[in-house]
């Protein structure tokens, strides 16, 4: 009981902390160290179970080929399963902090904020966290607080293939990673280009849904197997999972919302946006905001990305586990956030107050909603109750 409460408090005065120390380097080993904890000694969560039958060869049916592979190097040395754990949220932990450092120096704000919400979430969804970090990382290879000038397309090659990289792998790891490959298009078009592609994307879903032809798609990309478990998740549901979903499209809904607020003040200081540049790779600096070229080149990339995974809404209807889509660009969102947050942004202090307000009470909201949402004795509790490494 006293370590549960030791983990409950430390929980809350590194988010709280994160929000005051926004780019200190100590508290983001903290936090990253408070992860680790919590990830590689959890236990009795959701998932735990799955995963452990999985790794010791009792159902590996579900996992992605790049999961069984890693299972196989770490159960052919015959490390158990929580070595395995234990392992594997190290590395990962240590690749997300440093995407999450490539992207901005305020480093702990995001971390804090990620540990906030949906970071529980995650350490049930082995795979999910996985996607989470890799998207992180491949994003941090297109745009970054420091990204150099990149005017040539030839410049591009470079960043565009560490990105398809990341994406790759993440895909290996979960197949639904795939998805990903589309944020080139804000990456590489204009804003104009990538909405008419959302508007195209978004209809078309909608008219396929009634037809067979994405199934089919799918299956030559993915395995048929994978494809037809989960593409037909939204078909012929009843009234409790018409419930669930609907409950879904809320939870997408607060998302969305808090990422286009982020985009509108983004663009509240995206000084390139009136002279029509905010198609270049790298902005000009705007010594108006203090923001550098690259910091507006991230926000303008951020912005036009959101819009674009407005195609998670029509994908509901194929299968409600792709309600994640734009929670797992949250790190990204948030490293957006931090540049307009920081002291020596000129933008008014109104828009700060209101967009960290925002921020926070939307994670406040969304954490309530997994609590009340029957997560509470299978992800929420075990997080801080279900730790081995304290008797749990």
């Amino acid at each position: 009981m006293f370590w549960t409460v030791v983990l409950y408090v430390l929980f809350a005065s590194l988010v709280i902390l994160s929000c005051v120390y926004r780019n200190s380097r100590p508290l983001s080993i903290a936090i990253i160290l408070f992860m680790w904890i919590t990830y590689g000694w959890s236990s009795g969560n959701a998932d735990f179970g799955v995963y452990s039958e999985a790794y010791y060869g009792v159902d590996n049916g579900g996992l992605n080929i790049g999961f069984r592979f890693l299972y196989a190097i770490f159960s052919g040395m015959g490390a158990s399963y929580r070595v395995f754990l234990i392992v594997f949220s190290l590395v990962f932990l240590a690749i997300l902090y440093f995407a999450v450092d490539r992207m901005t120096d305020n480093v702990a704000f995001v971390l804090g904020m990620y540990l906030f919400f949906p970071y529980a979430l995650d350490v049930v969804q082995i795979k999910n966290f996985a996607v989470v970090v890799f998207l992180s990382l491949a994003t941090s290879f297109l745009v970054g607080k420091k990204n150099e000038k990149r005017e040539r397309p030839v410049d591009r090659i470079l960043p565009v293939s560490l990105f398809a990289l990341s994406i790759l792998l993440a895909t290996f790891l979960h197949y639904s990673a795939v998805i990903y490959f589309i944020l080139l298009i804000p990456f590489l078009f204009g804003k104009k280009t990538t909405g008419i592609v959302t508007g195209v994307l978004f209809i078309g879903l909608l008219v396929l849904k009634n037809t067979n032809l994405l199934t089919t798609l799918g299956s030559l990309i993915l395995p048929d197997s994978w494809v037809s478990s989960r593409m037909h998740q939204g078909t012929d549901v009843g009234a409790g999972a018409t419930f669930e979903r609907l409950t879904r499209v809320v939870f997408i809904a607060s998302v969305a919302i808090y990422t286009y607020v982020v985009a509108f003040f983004c663009r509240k200081t995206d000084a390139g946006d009136a002279q029509g540049s905010g198609t270049e790779y790298r902005l000009p600096d705007d010594p108006k905001t203090d923001l550098s070229g690259a910091k507006l080149a991230f926000i303008d990339f951020v912005g036009k990305a959101n819009v674009l995974l407005l195609i998670c809404f029509p994908l509901m209807f194929y299968s409600q586990e792709l309600y994640r889509i734009q929670q797992n660009f949250l790190i990204v969102n948030l490293a957006a956030v931090s540049f307009i947050l920081e002291k020596k942004t000129n933008a008014p202090k109104y828009h700060k107050i209101l967009l960290f307000s925002v921020t926070f009470l939307v994670s406040l909201f969304l954490l309530h909603k997994l609590i009340l949402g029957g997560n509470t004795l299978t992800v929420f509790r075990p997080f801080f109750e279900n730790n081995v490494l304290f008797g749990g």
